[in-house]
């Protein structure tokens, strides 16, 4: 069924031929009704306008009460404005199919009130939805205050949201991850849980500072590209020793810092396959040793108990 034209997650408006492409159901301009017309004229127009007074390629833009992160590209076919829609409802977690070990953690002081949980998985896999519908429960049920660095940004999350507050800063040219994060560990107030979610770590830098703040106090939700929960793991860990010049470091870092970390990946008819991996003595030891090795028997463990609904014995931050 075709989607209303304010419901299309991204658009693509040519501006030399007036041509344009709107998904997820991929229709092109020439089989558009009026309606679809009439809508991407306008937000092409109103690109355009922006760019100009902007003077610049990534700009956000809103009409009709949808928000939109828009990019400006130059292509074989001229100018092209790609843009993605900005959701502002954000999935309830009881909806997202992760383990309900983690989902009752998450929402109780004590073991989530500081340390890293990572979401992995491939391009177009959810893992931001994921992360939104955590952060909100998160502010909703234990309250605190939530910084986001984010590019681009995918939920609309600023502002109170149930005891607590989410501040949204979206990463500039000219400012990293890196320059976001440790920018956001000084602007907490004192003695109130916090926050912080980081977009995607894709680089040396971010992959460490996200290390360095889940040991410090805060609560790191993460985005990593990463195809499994092993492939994840190894990529935060190569990425951080980089940074640290230390693997070592790095690795007893991590061990000390990380709570969880969840893979997901759509299969058929956009079923979510989900595998999670809990803090506990065991992948503490093999952290802390860098001996990731022995984790395959740890995730088939776990996944087993998720799948029969019993719990894993975790480990709390010391």
């Amino acid at each position: 069924m075709l989607l209303p034209p304010n419901e299309c997650t991204d658009w693509y408006l040519f501006v030399e031929n007036g041509h344009s492409i709107c998904y997820p159901n991929g229709i092109e301009s020439n089989d558009f009704s009026s309606e679809y017309h009439e809508y991407a004229n306008t937000l092409l127009s109103l690109c355009i306008t922006e760019r100009e007074k902007l003077k610049r390629a990534d700009f956000k833009l809103e009409h009709l009460n949808e928000k939109y992160r828009v990019y400006y590209m130059e292509t074989e076919d001229g100018g092209v404005f790609k843009l993605r829609r900005i959701v502002r409802n954000v999935p309830q977690l009881s909806n997202i199919k992760i383990p309900e070990q983690i989902k009752k953690l998450f929402t109780s002081t004590g073991f989530f009130d500081a340390g890293l949980l990572l979401v992995c998985g491939e391009h177009g896999n959810g893992k931001s939805t994921t992360c939104a519908s955590l952060i909100v429960e998160r502010l909703t049920k234990v309250g605190g205050v939530c910084i986001t660095a984010e590019d681009p940004v995918e939920f609309d999350l600023s502002g109170k949201i149930g005891l607590g507050y989410s501040f949204q800063t979206e990463v500039k040219p000219g400012w990293s991850f890196s320059d976001a994060i440790r920018g956001a560990a000084r602007a907490y107030p004192v003695g109130v849980p916090g926050i912080l979610f980081i977009g995607e770590i894709r680089d040396a830098e971010s992959a460490a500072e996200a290390i360095k703040a889940s040991v410090n106090g805060r609560l790191v939700i993460a985005s990593i590209h990463g195809n499994s929960l092993m492939d994840g793991l190894y990529r935060i860990l190569s990425l951080s020793s980089s940074a640290m010049n230390n693997r070592e470091e790095a690795c007893k870092m991590l061990a000390n810092g990380f709570r969880a970390i969840i893979h997901q990946k759509l299969i058929l008819n956009k079923r979510l396959k989900v595998r999670a991996l809990l803090a506990t003595d065991a992948v503490y030891g093999s952290l802390y040793n860098d001996d990731l090795s022995q984790l395959s028997s740890e995730i088939d463990m776990q996944n087993t108990n998720f799948s029969l609904g019993q719990d894993v014995t975790v480990r709390r931050l010391q």
